[in-house]
């Protein structure tokens, strides 16, 4: 598996399961930072909610809660941190995330170092603190020994450089999933707000193609929700087909249109 030809140990957790060929999850990205939105999330349904720390609206002081609230309804924590940078990757698994998801990984170097930050000494560089939430604040023994084992790191293509660099990507020591982030990746394709061009889903599959020889998984986020289904039979393992302010969005007004009335115009 590109993610550890040097590693020995098991995989456990999340990591274990994105490194097992017959996985598929299905994902939902959260930008309202509550614990009722993320509860919400898991009890729908959902195998992963994504805390979207790149666009919504977070900070670190509630991160462990909201965490701690996704583990509760049985889901799996991501958190997309805002950039590559350490400090930002260190936080979040502190708050005791199963996987960073890290935005505008252009090439294999990037991707080489956000694995690294993902990972304690000797896999890594990750800044070590033995109080913290991941680690049940120092009541989990085996946290520092078991975290390389169970923390995936998960980098982003969704830029045209990427896709030029995408089997160097998808290799990178320590890179556990190559998420397609299809809404910039068509931007930059020149697609602006087409995640559903052809060409984009051309360049997702190519992506698929690379990831599947490097032996890591591949995600995606589904322009729609009808096509997940599609991508989850390619061998896509995780699906994102949902986003919190979206979701409620529709739901307001389908109930709105349910009505039958406006009465206020």
């Amino acid at each position: 598996m590109g993610g550890d030809r040097l590693m020995t140990q098991q995989l456990d957790g999340l990591r274990a399961r994105l490194a097992d060929p017959q996985h598929r999850a299905l994902a939902a990205f959260v930008g309202i930072p509550r614990v009722e939105v993320v509860q919400i999330v898991g009890l729908a349904g959902y195998d992963i909610v994504i805390l979207d720390g790149e666009h919504g609206a977070f900070d670190a002081s509630g991160m462990a809660a909201l965490v701690a609230a996704g583990h509760g309804v049985g889901l799996d924590v991501v958190v997309r941190v805002p950039e590559l940078r350490a400090q930002a990757i260190s936080a979040a698994l502190d708050a005791g995330a199963d996987a960073v998801l890290v935005p505008h990984v252009r090439d294999g170097a990037e991707a080489a170092a956000a694995a690294q930050a993902c990972r304690f000494p000797p896999d890594g560089i990750r800044s070590v603190h033995g109080a913290v939430p991941a680690s049940q604040y120092g009541f989990r023994p085996d946290y520092l020994a078991a975290a390389n084992a169970d923390t995936a790191c998960i980098v982003m293509c969704e830029d045209a450089q990427a896709l030029e660099n995408i089997d160097a990507i998808a290799g990178a020591p320590g890179v556990d999933a190559v998420f397609v982030g299809s809404y910039d990746l068509s931007a930059s394709m020149g697609h602006v707000g087409e995640p559903g061009h052809e060409a984009v889903v051309a360049a997702a599959r190519r992506v698929l193609e690379a990831t599947a020889t490097a032996g890591v998984a591949m995600g995606v986020m589904a322009p729609a929700p009808e096509a997940t289904a599609g991508w989850f039979e390619a061998g896509a393992r995780c699906v994102a087909a949902g986003v919190d302010t979206s979701m409620l969005r529709a739901g307001a007004m389908a109930a709105v249109a349910a009505t039958g009335v406006r009465p206020n115009g």
